[in-house]
């Protein structure tokens, strides 16, 4: 191999183009109203600039001037007054419902840990950075959304009063943090919307904001739940969410398509993901309803999230997707996320069926191999040579501006000759997220895309394409 100054070739060349969407006149909202005097409408796109109607727009607004010279906006806030008077005194100052309650200091630290990293941390709305407190008959139920994502559970709690207030979720989780182990914590909030935190000789008081603002969940059809065991879904996870492109330009491809089939008589769940250079696909069986043919494309954030949700070992999750929302629940425990609205690729006709070799390799001697060599490969490219013969693999690389690395590794190979050069982060991730001892490479030529497998197991298969250089 020369010069590693090469590019990953695209799997799907038609989507190959960055994603450029155009703000139009008319705009859907796709967010909840918020209660009493506002909404909150949720834009995405590029555009030139948005016309509303006269004195209707608050604060928030952005409109770009030149689409051209502009990045792909992310999130657009466009809050607009109402008129309602909901929630007022006669005076015009809002009505508070008192909360006050006592929790234990662990079970209150845990529920908060869960909503940190959903809720908006860039303070666009400002009400987004903080967690609903809602204290009804023994329960306390929190929860939190940045609009996208929205997570909702119950704790134990003695309430003493019920109410509901929305306060800084950051704030909160780290005064409770520093709060002794195993402490009695004491909340209460007054008539101005401070939370009065104490426990012990600790006093905090927090100010927050009215529940009435604070955006409500997704409603659910609880009789549609699909049932999956949870640490094959976490499984499923793993193994596809590295391949999901992080290019929000490339927004179809930011998420793992998630589909539901019947194979052999079975439901079966698969998912799928791909940033255009390496695709990733697993099958799982699954009990309960199931729609065949559906399919939805979540969120790679979302997945992050529910992959956390599954770390507290539960044996089973329940899930269920609506047209623009997906919903996963586990014991008290729900959280929704928002579905992407966009078509995803063909991938059945990226993931090759012909092959002229066929390698045999002990996975975690080659990616050691692997690491050791890349560490002479371009840093933008990364690019890798891999030599297969019946002689071993041999892995290589040529820097100019460092020098050479070769290392060979034993493998169990049939087929002709071939070299090919991959990106060593792209085989990496797809190595790690396995769990079998041996994996099997299969190739075409030195430009076709690879298959990588897990030994004896038809439920998983990753697809790389190679760099040309």
């Amino acid at each position: 191999m020369d010069k590693s100054t090469g590019s990953s070739r695209s799997l799907f060349p038609e989507w190959s183009r960055k994603i450029s969407v155009k703000c139009c006149f008319t705009l859907k909202p796709f967010v909840c109203k918020i209660l009493t005097d506002s909404w909150v409408w949720v834009f995405r796109g590029t555009g030139g600039g948005c016309q509303f109607l006269p004195d209707c727009i608050n604060t928030g607004c952005r409109s770009i001037k030149s689409p051209k010279s502009s990045s792909l906006l992310r999130d657009v806030y466009v809050a607009i007054s109402g008129r309602a008077d909901r929630g007022r005194q006669p005076n015009g100052k809002r009505r508070i419902q008192v909360l006050a309650f006592s929790i234990n200091r662990e079970s209150f630290l845990l529920g908060l840990s869960r909503v940190q990293s959903i809720v908006e941390r860039k303070n666009t709305v400002p009400i987004l950075s903080n967690v609903l407190l809602d204290g009804t008959g023994e329960k306390l139920k929190l929860l939190a959304t940045d609009m996208e994502v929205g997570i909702s559970g119950y704790l134990e709690a003695a309430i003493r009063s019920e109410g509901a207030i929305t306060i800084s979720a950051r704030k909160l989780f780290e005064i409770i943090k520093e709060l002794p182990a195993e402490a009695k914590i004491n909340f209460r909030v007054n008539e101005e919307s401070v939370s009065e935190i104490t426990c012990g000789n600790s006093s905090f008081e927090l100010k927050g904001l009215p529940a009435q603002d604070f955006p409500t969940l997704p409603s659910y059809d609880e009789s549609t739940f699909l049932t999956l065991n949870a640490s094959e879904l976490k499984e499923m996870i793993k193994r596809t969410i590295y391949a999901a492109s992080t290019d929000e330009t490339r927004y179809n491809l930011t998420g793992v398509l998630f589909e539901m089939l019947e194979k052999d008589g079975n439901n079966i769940v698969r998912m799928v993901a791909t940033d255009g250079h390496r695709l990733a696909l697993i099958e799982k069986t699954a009990t309960g309803t199931i729609r065949p043919g559906e399919s939805v494309v979540i969120p790679r954030k979302s997945l992050i999230e529910v992959r956390r949700l599954l770390d507290d070992g539960e044996e089973s999750i329940e899930l269920d997707f609506q047209k623009q929302h997906g919903v996963f629940r586990k014991d008290t425990i729900v959280l929704t996320t928002r579905l992407i609205d966009m078509s995803f690729p063909n991938y059945q006709q990226v993931i090759p069926t012909e092959k002229t070799g066929t390698a045999v390799i002990e996975r975690e001697i080659l990616m050691s191999a692997i690491k050791r060599v890349s560490l002479l490969s371009s840093e933008r490219s990364r690019a890798v040579g891999f030599s297969f013969s019946d002689q071993g693999l041999t892995v290589h690389t040529n820097n100019p501006d460092l020098g050479t690395a070769t290392e060979t590794v034993p493998i169990t190979y049939d087929g002709d000759d071939i070299e090919a050069t991959f990106n060593a982060r792209y085989m990496l991730d797809t190595l790690a997220s396995m769990n079998r001892d041996e994996i099997q490479i299969e190739l075409k030529d030195n430009l076709s895309p690879c298959r990588v497998l897990q030994k004896e197991d038809s439920s998983y298969v990753a697809v790389i394409m190679p760099m040309r250089v």
